[in-house]
């Protein structure tokens, strides 16, 4: 099991809170080890993204993740910050 498995970063919770805030479904992910925080489902649309604090980098196994999806022409997302989230969903402009 990789060693950053079941860490939240202090911004998770906001950020994910205020995604349910707007209506959206979040399912938290962040328990699997090798996986991104959460999927946010929103107005007929899935985004799977994980939560950082401030300059926190990704782990390898999330550098790998986030490249295996790239590659077949799926984005994934780092939010930082409530708005980021927001805004890629959709729910603010």
């Amino acid at each position: 099991m990789s060693r950053y498995a079941r860490r939240k970063d202090t911004t998770h919770n906001s950020i994910f809170d205020a995604a349910r805030a707007v209506g959206a479904t979040v399912k938290e992910t962040y328990q699997f080890p090798g996986m991104l925080d959460a999927i946010v489902g929103y107005r007929g649309r899935v985004y799977w993204g994980d939560a950082k604090t401030g300059k926190a980098g990704l782990t390898p196994d999330e550098e790998q993740l986030i490249a295996d999806f790239a590659r077949v022409g799926v984005r994934l997302y780092i939010w930082r910050t409530a708005d980021e989230l927001l805004r890629d969903i959709g729910a603010i402009t």
